[in-house]
Order: C-alpha cells, then structure tokens, then sequence
C-alpha cells in the first residue's frame, strides 16, 4: 500500500526569508503565520499535498544555530501560532515536515554555554565532539571543538552520547505531541551518526506510522541513508545538478545515467527531488535558456520521486548567491504581487496541471519507470502500470521534432495531457508525437480521457481557497492508528514477523588506506551501500592514516583486558564486539595489504576476548593492477583462525583503479562489491535464524599442541 509521502508533490518555505524576518534575533516578539497560512492556501491550489517548512525554533541568525529545540522562533511567532498554523494546514489537505538540526547547535545552546562557564566540570563536556580544553579558536573561549562545515557558530554535537540522543528524541517527542507534526527534514543528514539515525526511525515508527524522516545528503551512495532501517528518503542532489547542466549542455544522456543509476541504487524507494532549494542558486538563473524551465518542471514532476517546490521558483524567480551570502536565495515576498500567476504565468500554470496529474493518476506516483527514447536534445520514458502509463517527451532543441516511440502497454487512447504537442498519432502500438521547438508534454495511454486545464485554479473567477472549502478527503483517509493495531494482531498471533522492532544488523567497515576517498574507500562504500540496502546497519571507520604499533606481545591486554597501547584499536574494539560482521579494505603495497592495517587487526583480534564466532569477515583490496590475491588472502586469515565464516562474491573481492575517479569505472569491481554486501546480508540474517533456532555449536575444550619442548 503506497504512503501519503511516496504520493505527495512538496512545497518548501524557509520561513525567516518568505516573511522578511530580521537576520539577526534580537528576541523582538512578531507574528508571521497568518501570512505563512496564505501562502498554504496557495500551496493548496497548486495541488502541492505536503508542507516542508524549516528552519523553525529559536536560534540567532538564520535559523541553522538552534538555541531552544522546544519554542518556535520569536521572529515568527509563538508555539500556539505554529500549532494553529498545523491544523489549518492538515485542513487544507497538506502534510507538514519540520526542519531537524541535529547534527549541531548554537553557541547560545544551553549546553554549551554550561561548558564555556564550568569547562572540564560542566557535565555536557561530552554532549560536544572533540572538545579540547588546551586549545583556543577565535571566540577566545580557551578551548576548541568540532564544528560544522568549518563554522565554529555551529558546534557539533555528538549524537552517539545517550543523553544526547535521549534529549533529541524528548524534543522530537514534543514536537509530535504539541503540533502534530508529519515528518522531519534532518538538516546535514550526511554527517549524522547512522545509528543515531536508526535509532531515530525506530522510535519515530513507534510513536506516530507514516511519519516520514528525509534527510539532507549531498553526495555518496544514497541507499546508506535510505532504507527499511533509517530514512525514508533523502534530497537528490545528483539528479538536481543534471536538470540545469543537461539542459544548458544539450545532454540529456546525463540525466537519462542518473535516473537509472539512482534507481539501481535506491530500487523502490523515492528521493526528494528539487530543481533548487534554499541552499543552492535558483534554477531559472542557472538555465541559459529560460525556455528550459518548462522541460525541467516536467522531469521535476514526472520522474520518479517525490517532487518539490521552492518558495517563488513556480513564479520563475532568480536568485543567486553574492559575496558567499544566501539571503538572495530566501527571498521576502508578497503573494498579493503574484495574484494573476495562476493564469498569467505559465511557469505556475504548469505547475498547477502537474499537481493534478499527480494527485489523479497514479501512474506517476506507482508506475514503473522504463526509458522509451534518448538522444543529446530529446527524451522519452514511460511511467506505466499494467494497463496504462504516462508518456513524458521532451525536446530541449530550438528547432521542433518529432519522437516516435513503443507504447510499453496495450492501451486503446493516447492523450496529450498538457495540450503541448503540435500532433499525436497513435496506432498499433506505436506512439508519434510532434513537439514544438523547447517544449515537452505528458501522453496518457488508456481510455479516453479529458486534458487537465488550470480553469479552476483562476484568480478571477474563483475565491481563494480557505479551510472551509477544501476536502477533508485526505485526513478520512488516514488510517495509520488502525492499521497498526491490526498489524500488532497480526504479530501477537504470529501470522506477521516481529523482526521490524529487533535490533538491526551492524558491520564495521576499517578503511585501511591513508586515503579516506581512494579507491579503497569506493569499493567499501559499495559494500556499505548494498549491506544497508538489505537492512544491515553499517559504520565505516578510517584507520589507514593514523601511525599504528604493531603488537609487543607484552601480554598486558590478557590482565587489563583492552591493548596497553591506548589507540583506535580500543576505540574499535567495543564496535568490533557488538557488530555482526567486520569488513576490511586496504589498497595493495607490494602485494601485501597496508602496514598500518595489518598492525591495527592484529592488536585488535590478540587483545579483544570476545566471543568472534560466527561473526561474519570480509576483505575488500584495491589496486592499480595486481597484487590483489595476495593481499585478500592475507587479511582473510583473520578470519578464518577466530572461527568467523568469510563472506564471498562472484570473484575475488578486488577492484581496480589509482584513484576513486578510476575505481569508479570498473563495472565489474563495483558489481562483485555489491555481491558481496548482499551475500554478508544474508549470511548474517541466515546466522541469526540459526543462532536463534539451534544456537552456536557447542566448543570443545582447546588443545594446545607443541611440537618443540
């Protein structure tokens, strides 16, 4: 059964540049949400479902330096405001999703400020990641810490502390309770602490079904982020810088690759797809030929995902970044100055007609994506279900064309749905349409149907739509409470598995090489990508640069149980003890794996005392050109001498490349990691079942035999 989300088109505010708030919080009290619920209202008649609005609660400046996780901020307005605004959202058919900064804080964070006062007496000092009270930074604090993005205005807080997560989660909790919120945009998702993550969707899947957790990932395999085990979805950056370049560039094989590599990745599930946000230049000033606009919206809308749309880009607003600055990419405005866009403006118009294909035929939340026709300056693809589709074609030429393609279903009509095409034939199977110069259009094949048109939608001849007016139909929808109760019948009667709340998998990945984006570092982050895919949780560790001693055999671990070398290999023990498998990568010196590397396993596997068996191993090599063999053998004998089975692929588990650029291009390499992360998945899932039905096989005593007296 498809989600509310897997259905929704967006509408995206930043709310302290819509409303023109001051930039800096000199804790002056205003009210702006009678505006924010105007431009609901028009987020409703452009058919948008849902509401991401964000940042929210108190900070200092733009809203990212959070100060007070449980008051929304003074310059919009009061947490009564903002529980109204909810409800009158929710009556006008539209979800709302949060912005959640968890990642870092303010300076004005109570926490924080506790440690600036009371230093290495402050009970939070470990509330903040690599606090270091002989340093300084340019606060003149007398200590430094890890920030975000080089921004010591934003200081990072560790999510793997308990009380950390424990004060999140109350705050999330709250959020729920006080405003009813649908879902959480996590803000910087991309550096979060993935178990953190997971134990997020865990609790947020507890407390309200359906609530929806994207996250903020620019770059990577997406799929680490979006699975059954943490996120429903995350913002997709890779397709987004496609529909710019791929139109400016005449290309449409560029945004034809992404599509199908993404859908390789993520399969079913749907990334947050935008043409800009407020973190990146508005689209329409990065197209060279506005005309384009039109084609993008259509990719935005008809591709598969879950569109968005920011503030003022359904006007075709521009906005560039000056002097480092984002404030030109929030814009203030006015939604009386664009009073007549819904019959004026044909950037908007389209919008409207996009919305309502998307909220009528399913075929574009559902259907299957299958590529129909592709050239540098046109392209086709089918979203289709079994008996009908949706036909999106698209010409980015200055000349007009006509595509011919293959209907991907026995459908007895073609439709142009938007109006657009000079001429649609439609006979044995066989789709022709001619589309004018910069132009696309949407076909629907099935029985006869009526274009959409943007009547309805007319500034003058309909009252603006209020709370009153609109359908409830989406809310009586809503049965998230009853179906969970039947799916807890279900369980109790053990008709359905529980496995859904038990703890989920975990493998530690050591990234043996000094560098933390090689060759090395793809071939693992392949291997992550498929184990979290198959819901095995994952934590990649970078050991390959750090100066590493090799064990003394002094036999102290034996006594004080931990390495007497105080180094990363305690810091990875404990992780090593609680994962269910361990994967090791390391690039090829001499056909032998990293010192370093090697140096780290050893004290790890000598000194940890724990039970390893049935834990499952697997080591990953890369290399220019040879080598690979003998270094992926010398790593499985960690293995194999501490009773772990060892994960195989369709080949031995090497790629090959000097660089992540090259590594990248070996097809195979990428393939046989992947293998390998769902072969671990199984075998880690199989040893559970097992573990669970017969448990572990019952140990002999050991016998210890010396030849040599």
């Amino acid at each position: 059964m498809m989600k509310w989300y897997d259905q929704a088109v967006f509408y995206h505010i930043y709310p302290l540049g819509l409303c023109g708030c001051a930039k800096e919080n000199t804790g002056i009290a205003e009210s702006h949400f009678d505006q924010l619920k105007e431009w609901a209202e028009h987020a409703a008649k452009l058919n948008c479902t849902a509401i991401y609005i964000g940042p929210l609660f108190e900070s200092v400046g733009h809203g990212y330096e959070t100060t007070d996780y449980r008051r929304v901020d003074c310059r919009l307005g009061t947490n009564d405001d903002f529980r109204d605004y909810v409800a009158y959202c929710h009556k006008l058919g539209l979800r709302v999703i949060v912005d959640g900064v968890f990642n870092h804080v303010g300076r004005e964070f109570f926490a924080f400020k506790d440690v600036q006062q009371n230093r290495e007496q402050s009970p939070y000092c470990s509330w903040f990641c690599n606090l270091n009270f002989g340093g300084n930074n340019e606060y003149n604090d007398g200590f430094s810490y890890e920030n975000w993005g080089g921004y010591n205005l934003l200081v990072k807080l560790n999510q793997q502390n308990p009380e950390v997560q424990n004060y999140i989660f109350d705050a999330i909790r709250f959020w729920v309770a006080e405003f009813d919120i649908d879902g959480i945009r996590l803000d910087a998702a991309d550096v979060l602490d993935h178990g953190f993550m997971h134990a997020m969707r865990q609790m947020t899947d507890a407390m309200k079904p359906d609530f929806w957790l994207m996250g903020e990932v620019i770059h990577g395999d997406y799929s680490r982020w979006v699975n059954d085990g943490m996120l429903h979805s995350v913002t997709n950056y890779e397709l987004h810088k496609g529909l710019y370049s791929g139109h400016n560039d005449h290309n449409y094989f560029e945004i034809a690759h992404s599509v199908k590599r993404l859908l390789g990745i993520c399969g079913d599930y749907r990334l947050y797809t935008f043409m800009d946000n407020h973190d990146v230049e508005r689209i329409y000033s990065k197209l060279n030929n506005k005309e384009h606009m039109g084609l993008v919206t259509l990719l935005v809308y008809t591709l598969y995902g879950i569109p968005s749309m920011y503030y003022g880009s359904e006007f075709g607003i521009e906005g560039k970044k000056e002097q480092g600055s984002d404030w030109n990419l929030r814009p203030h405005l006015e939604l009386a100055d664009y009073a007549d866009a819904y019959t004026n403006n044909p950037i908007t118009a389209l919008c409207v007609k996009l919305g309502e294909l998307k909220k009528q035929y399913p075929e574009l939340s559902e259907g299957q994506y299958q590529e129909l026709s592709l050239t540098n300056r046109q392209f086709a693809y089918a979203r289709a279900l079994s008996e009908t589709a949706m036909i999106t074609l698209l010409n980015c030429d200055d000349e007009p064309t006509t595509i011919t393609v293959q209907a991907p279903v026995g459908a007895t009509s073609a439709t142009d749905m938007l109006g657009q095409a000079e001429q649609v034939h439609y006979e044995n199977g066989q789709l022709q349409v001619t589309l004018p110069a910069n132009c696309g259009t949407v076909i629907y094949l099935g029985e006869k149907v009526e274009p959409i048109t943007t009547e309805k939608v007319s500034s003058d001849t309909e009252e603006p739509i209020t709370a009153e007016k609109v359908s409830t139909e989406t809310e009586e929808s809503i049965t998230a409470e009853k179906v969970s109760a039947e799916t807890e019948e279900l369980i109790a009667a053990g008709k359905v598995s529980s496995e859904k709340n038990a703890e989920p998998s975990y493998v530690l990945l050591l990234n043996g090489s000094p560098h933390c984006n090689g060759s090395t570092a793809t071939a693992l982050e392949e291997v992550a990508g498929a184990l979290e895919r198959n819901g095995v949780h994952t934590e990649i560790v970078q050991v390959g640069h750090l100066a590493v001693r090799s064990c003394m055999a002094c036999g102290a671990c034996a006594e004080i149980g931990k390495c007497v070398i105080d180094d990363i290999v305690n810091e990875i023990a404990p992780k090593f003890e609680k994962a269910d498998g361990l994967v090791v990568g390391s690039p090829v010196y001499y056909a032998s794996a990293n010192a370093t590397l090697v140096a780290c396993l050893t004290r790890l596997f000598y000194s940890t005392h724990f039970d390893k068996r049935m834990k499952v191993g697997a080591s990953v090599v890369s290399a220019r050109r040879g080598g690979c063999s003998a270094s992926f053998d010398e790593l499985n004998k960690f293995f194999t001498i501490s009773g772990m089975p060892v994960a195989s692929s369709q080949y031995w588990n090497s790629i090959h490349g000097n660089n992540a650029d090259e590594a990248k291009q070996d097809g195979e390499g990428l393939q046989i990691m992947r293998t390998l992360g769902n072969n671990m998945a199984f075998l880690i899932k199989s040893i559970a079942m097992g573990k669970e039905m017969f448990g572990l096989p019952e140990l002999e005593e050991r016998i210890g035999t010396n030849f040599i007296r």
